[in-house]
């Protein structure tokens, strides 16, 4: 089976001594108006599971963590990646006075380690991971991973959170765009899913961010700041990608569903329909007008969708992802082949 790879790019890193006086918001989390969306809630009571390559063990992240299981094969599984680091800490760095603040610096952390230390995984660990943030009630999960080629059992398990009202929150993919077709990634290109594409600063699509139908949403994802590990010690790096723009827009569903549980709110978002639309429909739109293949509904903005106002609304309609009939086909082709001979596929970061 072919293997799918996209690794971040990491252009810089700093040490605790290079920050020890500094505490950073970056500039994605800014872009979607996170820090104004903190006078309501810094996400209170929320658990969101990050399915991804480590446990970890970061100064920035470790006070909000409170579950951290390995799927994978690996002897050793914390801080052997990075990448999870990464994304834990734009989710959740703690406000402790130094390195950065993540979106929700109050919500608690489930860290499932369902990558290998070289950021591939097997089908089986990826979907037991689902599994176990869905039993552990987690409110949002997170998954910056991709794979060209449906995967039955990860798509059973999305399915069975989707019921639960869990929103699934997935990064499009790194393989770039194209005028026409879908390259998004599975699982972003699952209807249940929420897919998110990546911009920089000056909301442009990034060149790397995979387009399609399936995409609902854009966030900053190109020279990000956050957490990262060398050589298995605690640092800060800048990395690009659409794994780093997903983890954004799981931060506003995860403000959304602590201001609701807190205060409630005009609009109901106890399913994972309801929360897709409402983000959506607060996004900032940009590149052609109206949805599109590219941005989705836009950029989203958590300071809308907190404060959000039905008189204010824009008109925009979130439109259901459906897969198209080629799509269709060659998932259950695929599946075919997986009952036949029971293969396994590769996923990774």
């Amino acid at each position: 089976m072919p293997q799918w790879i996209t690794d971040p790019i990491v252009e810089t890193t700093f040490t605790a001594a290079d920050i020890s006086n500094y505490e950073k918001i970056d500039w994605a989390l800014q872009l979607s108006n996170i820090p104004e969306a903190w006078k309501e809630t810094e996400g209170d009571g929320i658990k969101i599971a990050i399915i991804d390559a480590d446990c970890v063990d970061h100064p920035d992240i470790n006070n909000n963590i409170v579950v951290q299981q390995s799927f994978t094969d690996d002897a050793k599984t914390v801080n052997q990646n990075g990448h999870g680091v990464f994304v834990a800490g734009i989710i959740g760095a703690s406000k402790d006075g130094r390195g950065i603040i993540g979106g929700v610096p109050k919500a608690k952390l489930i860290m499932l380690k369902a990558l290998s230390n070289s950021g591939s995984g097997r089908e089986e660990w990826i979907a037991a991971a689902i599994a176990e943030a869905v039993r552990l009630g987690a409110d949002v999960i997170n998954m910056s991973l991709g794979a060209p080629v449906d995967c039955p059992k990860i798509y059973e398990e999305i399915q069975k959170a989707y019921r639960r009202g869990i929103p699934c929150i997935c990064a499009a993919g790194n393989d770039g765009h194209f005028e026409f077709g879908t390259n998004v990634n599975y699982p972003a290109r699952y209807r249940e899913t929420i897919a998110v594409a990546s911009v920089d600063k000056e909301q442009k699509l990034s060149d790397y961010s995979c387009a399609g139908d399936e995409v609902d949403l854009a966030a900053g994802g190109e020279r990000v700041y956050s957490c990262y590990v060398r050589d298995g010690i605690p640092c800060w790096a800048i990395l690009s990608g659409t794994s780093f723009s997903g983890p954004v827009v799981t931060v506003v569903a995860a403000l959304c569903i602590s201001k609701h549980r807190k205060v409630g709110g005009e609009t109901p978002i106890k399913t994972v329909e309801e929360i897709r639309k409402h983000v959506c429909r607060t996004a900032t739109d940009v590149g052609p007008e109206g949805r599109d293949r590219y941005f989705g509904n836009g950029i989203v903005d958590a300071e809308k969708a907190i404060f959000y106002k039905k008189e204010e609304d824009n008109g925009k309609e979130n439109q259901v992802k459906k897969p198209d009939v080629i799509s269709k086909f060659f998932r259950g082709l695929w599946r075919m082949i997986c009952g036949l001979f029971d293969q396994k596929e590769t996923l990774t970061k």
